[in-house]
């Protein structure tokens, strides 16, 4: 690739890629450039993944693994070979889920950073085409404009006041302006001197073009001189998760120093009795019991809580696209949405709404007066010359399609006959300096132009106006009124889409302009945005909406009907000496608002320690997305996009404009959160967003509700574990710890992690467990399960010594006392998890129907027949002996809890009431 492409002749450049500067490659051509390229260029825009072998040194420098393979080798030292393997196949077991989970969550978000990667638009056979930015390949012809980031090395063909940000190191910029005819230096070795050629990585500041792409990949300058682009991108633990591990690790030194003091009194009654007492016994058990608190482990598996739900919104019918975990978190915390702009609530296409002429306004085209047929003869010659031409003008070629096309529906003109009479000529596009579309025809001999535009500088400009199909001198008072009515719809955010035409002769010279008429085209609000919003405003998030934010800005207007609550003023605040941030929280929309006015709300929200989201599609709120905690914006979302399912490019319907589609590249690659514009086809905006609040919130109860059962587990296993150490005159085995660090490690570990995929890929989570942040929190909120827990815990230290008293099982009960209390903690796991997850007895058919649930239950029993049936496992958990008498009476305290935690339950509320 060492051609001086800037310097080819364009029609050489065009046989050298084979290709066509007006009509691109065809598809099938596209597609074997796309197989030859893509294995030996590589991609220029690089997207960076987690190393597997990190992943794994996360998951194996957990405190708890370590803990556990620490009580092993201890073990083996004390040649309790047994204990030491068993624990050990524990951990590995442990690792292995962990690692997986780990895994599959972090390549899962990593491939939603997909979606905020460039794309390109480009044309293929004659049609425009938008893909992603790593299947543009050396002959395809792109279009690039105002916020685009350029994917390719390309040579320009044409191009229209365009003005680049040309990037020549990983972190540098520097703006140069660009020509498609601009003078070239002799030899070409700056790239900065090239002005007829955009390189890879650059960003379009101004104008737009039609360039012939010649390099891609490290092929382009950026790529060989840099190795590519590495986006930027968050990978920091959610808060959630970072206060879950703060929670675990209290709760693991709690849990110490909960069992040391019947370790040491332990010890102390076994010198005083003179029965023998394994110090290594009891203190590991100690440390089996502080490890089983998952600690980081939990959090590194907890990821999956995050994973699934990002999952889940971008594959539901209304896609949500989030940049990082911590990006669902922090939604959770979002008390004030910002609307900047109409993106979330208009579908991006403009619509006919009305039109109007010199004889007045125009509803419905009942009746074609000579007029109104020249208006419809106008709006066909331009709907026909605007959809046959590839434009490289300010905005896209189709941008008024719709709007004209059910404009035109409303009459009955014979397009045959009017191709017949008025041939077109020629069509010229919209230019930065001159924003009038033109369309050159004959009709009768005579030469014509009509001009189309959204400027109001064309009125100024017309001597006359089409009245009755013919031309009638417009005096100024005529043409003030027109100009007052075109404005009078844009500040009701309409668009005006002004017809006029002028004598064309063949010298060039344009005659009188004559007003024909005018289409008002809007963007229809979506029917579902004004009960998303007061849905957000039931759920405790105060929706603003802001109107004319930003000093000459072309984006959206707010929908009349889409602001909420009281209204304000920006020069009222001043008038009254107040501050902006004066009654802040009670006013549902601000006028006259600029970027800066924003960022102080924002930061007023942020004293009162409350987060804000911002939804825009423009850098014109530069500063307040910078601000904000979290940024949403608007782009065309296909969750196959980057898949190996996708082999063919699919055309995109482009209609509106352009930024009414999305944001802009620059902006999207910003974004905290991606959603769609709302359409009848596709849902999106606001009810897309309410979904991800939805998921947040789901997330946070499945996490808080995950997290009380790891809590009434731990203080279940202190209890069963730690209290029998004291039973010293009645134990005969001396008051050495009954369930050691493998007994432990299996309920602790794999029972729990089990439970933690419940809870997980639950996607509509019973229990309405609420979030806390402090230990102190889970035990106020879940009085009824610790009060169980220890009742439970009671009635199985108890039962067996209360038996082995009364004789009525037979003497040497406690020789199975191990046995016992192993069986009663198994069985305590899918309880207690039925208790949180399904909160009543009522709820038992819905457990059935869980066939997680069921299989965690099968495979509670299945562990326990294998234990007595397989002499090998059983001596590995140390229960080599069975007694179907003494196995029935171990579902006695899950029994216990059951009862206690429904008549604690049921007082509670009759107290409340």
């Amino acid at each position: 690739m060492n051609e001086k492409w800037f310097s080819l002749p364009l029609g050489d450049l065009e046989k050298k890629l084979k290709t066509n500067a007006a009509s691109g490659l065809s598809r099938k051509a596209a597609r074997s450039a796309l197989n030859f390229h893509s294995q030996r260029s590589g991609s220029l825009f690089i997207k960076k993944k987690k190393p597997t072998l990190q992943m794994l040194g996360e998951v194996v420098s957990d405190f708890s693994l370590i803990i556990l393979l620490v009580s092993a080798f201890f073990y083996l030292f004390f040649e309790e070979n047994a204990i030491a393997v068993s624990v050990l196949l524990t951990a590995a077991v442990a690792i292995i889920i962990s690692f997986i989970c780990y895994y599959r969550a972090q390549r899962a978000l990593e491939g939603m950073q997909v979606h905020y990667m460039p794309t390109a638009k480009v044309i293929r056979g004659g049609k425009l085409y938008s893909i992603p930015y790593n299947e543009v390949v050396p002959g395809d012809v792109i279009i690039v404009e105002k916020g685009d980031v350029v994917c390719a090395d390309a040579r320009l063909v044409t191009s229209d006041s365009l003005k680049v940000s040309m990037r020549t190191e990983r972190n540098k910029y520097m703006t140069l302006e660009k020509q498609s005819n601009g003078i070239l230096p002799s030899d070409g070795n700056d790239p900065t001197k090239l002005s007829n050629v955009i390189h890879a990585g650059s960003v379009i500041e101004q104008g737009s073009a039609r360039a012939i792409v010649y390099a891609i990949g490290r092929y382009t300058y950026l790529g060989a001189r840099t190795g590519g682009i590495f986006p930027q991108k968050t990978d920091a633990t959610p808060k959630a998760l970072k206060e879950m591990k703060r929670i675990c690790s209290k709760l693991s030194i709690i849990s110490m120093l909960c069992v040391l003091p019947f370790c040491v009194i332990s010890l102390i009654i076994s010198n005083i009795s003179n029965r023998p007492s394994l110090l290594s016994s009891v203190f590991l058990t100690a440390l089996a019991i502080s490890a089983s608190s998952l600690t980081q482990l939990t959090i590194t598996v907890c990821r999956i809580f995050h994973a699934r739900s990002a999952k889940a919104l971008l594959n539901a019918p209304n896609p949500v696209v989030l940049r990082s975990a911590e990006t669902l978190d922090r939604l959770g915390d979002i008390k004030h949405v910002f609307l900047l702009d109409g993106c979330a609530l208009t579908d991006g296409i403009l619509h006919y709404e009305s039109a109007f002429n010199g004889e007045g306004d125009i509803r419905e085209a009942v009746q074609l007066t000579p007029s109104l047929s020249m208006l419809f003869e106008a709006a066909t010659l331009y709907n026909k010359a605007d959809a046959n031409a590839l434009s490289v003008g300010i905005t896209l070629p189709s941008r008024f399609k719709t709007g004209i096309s059910q404009f035109l529906s409303l009459g009955n003109i014979d397009s045959s006959a009017l191709d017949i009479r008025c041939p077109i000529r020629s069509y010229s596009s919209a230019t930065i300096t001159d924003p009038v579309d033109r369309v050159y025809y004959s009709d009768r001999g005579i030469g014509y132009v009509f001009e189309v535009s959204q400027d109001l500088h064309l009125i100024p400009q017309c001597t006359h106006s089409i009245v009755s199909g013919i031309p009638q001198p417009l005096s100024g008072l005529g043409a003030d009124k027109l100009r007052h009515t075109i404005q009078m719809h844009n500040s009701n955010g309409r668009r005006v889409l002004v017809f006029t035409r002028s004598t064309f002769s063949v010298t060039g010279a344009i005659g009188d302009r004559c007003f024909v008429g005018a289409l008002v085209l809007s963007e229809r609000t979506d029917t579902d945005a004004i009960k998303g919003l007061t849905e957000l405003k039931k759920r405790g998030v105060n929706v603003v909406s802001f109107i004319s934010a930003g000093k000459g800005s072309s984006t959206l207007e707010i929908p009349s009907d889409a602001r909420l609550g009281a209204q304000a003023q920006k020069i009222d605040f001043a008038r009254e000496n107040k501050p902006l941030s004066y009654k802040f929280g009670e006013i549902g929309t601000y006028y006259g608002f600029d970027d800066l006015d924003i960022c102080e709300l924002i930061k007023f929200a942020h004293s009162k320690n409350e987060s804000v989201a911002v939804i825009a599609f423009t850098n014109t709120y530069k500063a307040s997305i910078n601000e904000a905690d979290v940024f949403i914006s608007c782009a065309d979302i296909d969750p196959r996009l980057g898949t190996s399912e996708q082999k063919e490019l699919e055309s995109t319907d482009i209609s509106g404009e352009a930024t009414s589609m999305s944001c802009v590249q620059t902006v999207k690659q910003e974004a905290d959160v991606l959603i769609r514009r709302p359409s009848k086809r596709k849902r999106g905006g606001i009810s897309a967003l309410i979904n991800a609040f939805f998921a947040t919130h789901r997330v946070k109860r499945s996490l808080g509700a995950y997290f009380t059962y790891i809590m009434t587990t731990q203080l279940l296993r202190i209890c069963i574990v730690a209290v029998p150490m004291l039973f010293n005159n009645v134990v005969p085995v001396g008051s050495s710890a009954f369930l050691d660090a493998r007994h432990v490690a299996i309920s602790g570990f794999i029972i729990d992690m089990i439970a933690l995929l419940l809870f997980a890929f639950d996607n509509k989570p019973l229990t309405t467990m609420p979030y806390s942040s402090t230990i102190k929190d889970y035990f106020k909120n879940n009085k009824a399960l610790w009060i169980a827990t220890i009742v439970a815990s009671v009635v199985a230290i108890i039962c067996p010594i209360f038996f082995d008293f009364s004789g009525l099982f037979g003497n040497g009960f406690f020789i199975d006392y191990k046995e016992f209390l192993f069986c009663v903690l198994l069985w305590m796991h899918p309880v207690i998890l039925f208790c949180i997850k399904f909160v009543t007895v009522k709820n038992a058919e819905r457990a059935i129907r869980n066939r997680g649930y069921l299989l965690l239950c099968a495979g509670i029993v299945a562990f326990v027949i294998l234990l007595f049936a397989n002499a090998s496992v059983g001596n590995l958990m140390n229960m080599q002996k069975f007694a179907l008498e003494y196995f029935a009476l171990t579902f006695l305290p899950p029994t216990v809890f059951v009862l206690t935690i429904t008549i604690v339950r049921i007082l509670s509320t009759k107290l409340k009431k």
